[in-house]
């Protein structure tokens, strides 16, 4: 009798515990897990072994569906902490945007604070589309671009309209300032104490891609490099939410750098952006597939017509439509 209270006890609190995204849903938990409890005490005293104990076993039942849950969630920090996992809801505490590490951004990098929001928005509809975890996905995309506070003017997105200091710099020095903001994002990450899942996400976000701007400048002023010493250092992403993240990334970085964007031209720039990830081997260590990737399009698609307001291409529709009328 006691094993079969056991079993079913444990398995109630598992399902329910996966559901589980915030601290206060620990009191739910309790509430499910002692009504199991009571249905299967009465179960037994019809079916099994009827006595005079019924109010009695009912009460402890109640009092241990309630114990279970509040010693879990005294001792889950710990837990945490001692088998390196992280819960939902703790994910959902780092989420906060009333954290410090934001604030600074916003005030010292604004630009890089509003691209970390939008690709957060953006990862997590990936994430639920391609089956990831969506917090961990819009936790890691908030924070995956931190290391950039180190120098927040060496990136377009916070130049806004002021002199580029790349333009008095070598190729090989605007890649190694560029690519440094990973190594700094994750040396400031593990200082505000962050999991190790997100600190994965922040040294994944840009895997081994090349940074073609300064490749291309050192092309053009000498004539011959390696594409290979214009790569970040990697390494490339390693789970669906870092990949997730790195598309999110380039996708909305690409649409902002366009002038005028129509929604032909948001499309054409998601589909070249997934393209070339795909086939530079960024995707070759996650389970992402071709179909992960189309999911990914239609995710974020509206996402990002919904920042970048794109206009409708009217000229390409009169052209077709005067070519079907022929």
């Amino acid at each position: 009798k006691l094993l079969i209270f056991l079993i079913i006890s444990g398995i109630s609190a598992t399902l329910i515990a996966r559901m589980i995204q915030h601290r206060i849903e620990f009191y739910l938990n309790a509430v499910i897990i002692a009504i199991v409890h009571v249905a299967v005490i009465i179960l037994n005293q019809i079916a099994v072994q009827p006595s005079g104990r019924l109010f009695i076993d009912i009460s402890w039942g109640i009092a241990n569906g309630f114990a279970s849950s509040f010693i879990i969630l005294l001792f889950l920090p710990l837990f945490e902490k001692i088998f390196s996992f992280v819960t939902d809801f703790t994910l959902l505490e780092f989420a906060s945007l009333n954290r410090d590490i934001f604030k600074k951004l916003a005030l010292e990098a604004p630009g890089t604070y509003h691209h970390s929001i939008v690709v957060g928005n953006l990862a997590e509809a990936g994430a639920v589309a391609v089956g990831a975890n969506p917090i961990l996905a819009r936790v890691g995309a908030y924070y995956h671009d931190i290391g950039k506070l180190k120098k927040p003017e060496y990136f377009s997105e916070n130049q806004l309209g002021a002199k580029n200091p790349h333009d008095q710099l070598t190729p090989e020095m605007s890649k190694l300032i560029i690519s440094n903001h990973v190594k700094e994002g994750v040396e400031m990450a593990k200082r505000i104490g962050l999991p190790a899942r997100v600190v994965r996400l922040i040294a994944e976000h840009h895997g081994s891609t090349v940074i073609e701007p300064f490749y291309l400048k050192a092309l053009h002023t000498r004539g011959d490099s390696s594409i290979d010493d214009f790569r970040y250092p990697g390494p490339i992403p390693s789970s669906l939410e870092a990949a997730v993240i790195m598309l999110a990334d380039s996708v909305e970085a690409a649409a902002r750098s366009v002038d005028n964007i129509t929604v032909s031209k948001l499309r054409k720039i998601i589909k070249e952006i997934f393209d070339k990830k795909f086939s530079d081997h960024q995707l070759d260590d996650c389970e992402l597939t071709r179909k992960g990737l189309q999911q990914l399009q239609r995710a974020f698609f509206p996402i990002l017509a919904g920042v970048f307001h794109p206009r409708v291409d009217y000229e390409d529709k009169s052209i077709r439509s005067r070519n079907q009328r022929k």
